[in-house]
């Protein structure tokens, strides 16, 4: 904003500038005599009055022959019945004086070839007493000759216009070629520089993107690398992790053998105990049903013979059958000890064995997803490899193709430049010629006219000569004496020579500061324009990524650009005039601007790293701008008119988003920034240049700054919920040439 108040203030200074230069008065000079000894102190331009003649045909002739001892113009004016010559204006007195000094030979010379030639006096010492009859041819004489010199003189004084003429013609042609030669060179040369220039922009963009697709491609192999290589860590720990895990089952299925080893020994150990136990219960009770037999036995040894016997008998029956199912017993227990002890060395060795084949499986599968892994890096080594050598080769022969192609729309720019050139040297060379011809033909024809001028004061000269011959002879015949009567004698008076006059300031032609030839009037007016809108915002934009990493990888940059696009407007109002120097007019307008869509997208900066540029995004921004706007016109002219102008009121915005992802990206869910349409207060100065076409339209070149508010979208979508894209302040440097109606002149 401080750069365009700048501009303001400096077009206000330029402007203030030419008014006081218009506003500078002027000084005259009157005569040569008092030029040659001028040492005023003038505040602006300086003009010699160098005479004034009450023919026109004098003042001509006078103003050609000054015209040739001054570099400075010499202009000639009619005023009040007099044919003023003037030379300026002069910046100096010391420039007035040199010029004075130059000129006034000529001049005296020049006045008094006019005045021999206007005014015909006769001697009055030498003169001879005549005839009437005599006098009458005298006059008669004298009048043919005045006529024939003034025709003479007028004929020269036209062949010199001619020849002035004609030479200006030649002068200006020669300078025309000069400044279309110049101009042509320059135009080669800027020419052949642009095409240099743009050669090597080309040549550094394409080595530019070049080396950014080299980055790019080294970053996405790096890139690529690194996750192989994050792979195979992940790979070489998962298997580690597999490893240690079949270990450890490995060692908790051993602990559990030796753990159920050490229980069915327990077991072993409990059921000997039983055995033991119940050997030792049944060996008691052997010695309890001994001790009772004993005991009956001794109790009933009065019974009978036969009993005891008997007793006796069933005893060792009964003793015989305990030791036999003692042992039978003891049998069934080793038998039973002895196939425990078999299942679990058999269950032992089995899971022994199911162990080992599953940790050689294991191994064995490890070994092949490893391999399979290692062959599948390998595979997408060579295959990005493959890929990037392709890329880098497509690149290659795009790149030679592209420098091929530009090669040869220079050579063929610079052909067909060339033969442009040689086409206009051709025709310049061919008018040059023409002028050429055309400037003999003026010289020719200059000469023929000297040659007529001089034969016809040669023949002027001989009748003059033959009359004044015949006049003697035929006065040497007269016989008749003198009569005493006085002849009354005519004296003609000569014209008195127009007296040098003071030159007025209004008499010069000045530029001042003048009006309209007719007044203006108030009335409405209608404004229609065209032009261009060139908006400023801020360079780039944050979002929040929602990848919780630590600042700034959490954010991602949003680029900017800023393009210009063109932009109407309408406007209506009443104008004002008044009858004065200073602010001749001044208008009150409502106006309506529509800016068309701008796109201030740019690339997607990820993580707000310059590596991870994988997408690129359009932002447009069309903008309806409507404000009553006053207008000034600082001064008029002639047809020109300067004026500022400044305007309030609002703007209303609309946004549009889309997003693309660049060539090699998967396309992801984008965020869909919604339309946010908005309206704002805005506001705008500026200046500009009225040029009067006619009494009904005006023609303005104008020039405006514009603050339009802030431009924003609404929230994203999805993950970016709560996010949103801001342009911040949103101003505009309008350019604009405008057509208005004046209705009612």
């Amino acid at each position: 904003m401080k750069w365009n108040f700048r501009g303001l203030l400096i077009l206000v200074l330029l402007l203030t500038t030419c008014t006081a230069s218009f506003a500078k008065k002027t000084h005259v000079i009157s005569g040569l005599e008092r030029a040659k000894n001028y040492h005023g102190k003038p505040n602006g331009k300086i003009y010699i009055q160098a005479g004034s003649f009450s023919r026109h045909s004098n003042a001509v002739h006078y103003q050609s022959l000054i015209h040739t001892k001054t570099t400075h113009p010499v202009k000639m004016a009619h005023k009040q019945g007099y044919y003023t010559v003037t030379i300026g204006p002069l910046r100096t007195a010391l420039e007035a004086r040199q010029t004075a000094t130059k000129v006034l030979p000529a001049s005296k010379r020049a006045l008094s070839i006019t005045e021999t030639t206007v005014h015909f006096v006769p001697d009055k010492a030498g003169a001879k007493k005549t005839s009437p009859a005599t006098d009458a041819k005298q006059k008669l004489r004298a009048a043919r000759i005045a006529k024939e010199a003034k025709a003479a003189k007028a004929k020269a004084v036209k062949a010199e216009k001619a020849k002035r003429a004609a030479e200006a013609k030649v002068i200006k042609a020669r300078k025309d070629a000069e400044a279309a030669r110049a101009a042509k060179a320059k135009k080669a040369a800027e020419l052949a520089r642009a095409v240099k220039m743009k050669k090597a922009a080309e040549a550094a963009r394409v080595a530019k993107e070049v080396k950014a697709e080299k980055a790019a491609k080294a970053a996405k192999a790096k890139k690529a690398a690194k996750a192989a290589a994050a792979k195979a860590a992940r790979i070489a720990k998962e298997a580690k992790a597999k490893k240690a895990a079949k270990a450890a089952e490995a060692a908790r299925i051993a602990k559990e053998a030796k753990a159920e080893k050490t229980a069915e020994a327990a077991r072993a150990a409990e059921a000997k105990k039983v055995v033991e136990a119940e050997k030792a219960a049944k060996a008691a009770e052997a010695a309890r049903i001994a001790k009772e037999a004993k005991a009956e036995k001794a109790a009933k040894a009065a019974r009978a013979a036969k009993a005891k016997k008997a007793a006796k008998a069933a005893a060792a029956v009964e003793a015989a059958r305990i030791a036999k199912e003692a042992k039978a017993e003891k049998a069934a227990e080793a038998a039973r000890a002895a196939e425990a002890k078999k299942v679990v060395e058999a269950e032992k060795a089995a899971e022994a064995a199911r162990i080992a084949k599953e940790a050689k499986a294991e191994k064995a599968a490890e070994a092949a997803r490893a391999a399979k892994a290692k062959k599948a890096a390998k595979a997408a080594a060579a295959a990005e490899a493959a890929r990037i050598a392709k890329e880098a080769k497509a690149e290659k022969a795009a790149e030679a193709a592209r420098a091929a192609k530009a090669k040869k729309a220079a050579k063929a720019a610079a052909a067909a430049e060339a033969a442009r050139i040689a086409k206009e040297a051709k025709a310049e060379k061919a008018a040059e010629a023409a002028r050429a011809a055309e400037a003999k033909k003026v010289v020719e024809a200059e000469k023929a006219a000297k040659a007529a001028k001089a034969a016809e004061a040669a023949r002027i000269a001989k009748e003059a000569k033959a009359e004044k011959v015949a006049e003697a002879e035929k006065g040497a015949k007269v016989s008749a004496p003198p009569t005493k009567a006085k002849t009354a004698k005519k004296v003609v008076k000569a014209s008195p020579a127009p007296m040098m006059r003071e030159l007025r300031i209004a008499d010069l032609i000045e530029p001042t500061l003048i009006r309209s030839d007719e007044q203006q009037k108030n009335g409405w007016l209608a404004t229609l324009g065209l032009g261009m809108h060139y908006p400023y915002h801020q360079a780039s934009m944050t979002v929040n990524n929602g990848s919780g990493a630590s600042a700034p990888f959490d954010q991602d940059i949003y680029t900017t650009t800023r393009n210009h696009n063109p932009n109407v407007q309408v406007a209506a109002g009443y104008r004002w005039v008044r009858d004065a120097q200073w602010f001749p007019a001044y208008s009150i307008s409502l106006s309506y601007q529509h800016l068309f869509a701008t796109n201030a997208g740019g690339d997607i900066m990820l993580y707000s790293d310059p590596n991870f540029i994988n997408y690129r995004y359009d932002l447009d921004v069309t903008s309806e701008v409507l404000l009553v706007s006053s207008k000034f016109n600082i001064f008029q002219y002639e047809k020109i008119s300067p004026y500022v102008l400044a305007g309030i009121g609002g703007v209303y915005h609309q946004t549009n988003y889309k997003e693309t992802a660049l060539s090699g990206v998967t396309p992801r869910t984008t965020p869909v920034f919604a339309s946010n349409p908005t309206a704002q207060f805005a506001y705008s100065v500026g200046a500009g240049l009225d040029y009067q076409v006619s009494k009904k339209v005006v023609m303005s070149l104008e020039y405006q700054y514009q603050s339009l508010g802030s431009v924003s979208t609404w929230h994203g979508a999805g993950d970016w919920s709560g996010e949103s894209l801001n342009l911040g302040p949103y101003r505009s440097n309008t350019v604009l040439l405008n057509v208005t109606y004046l209705f009612g002149q």
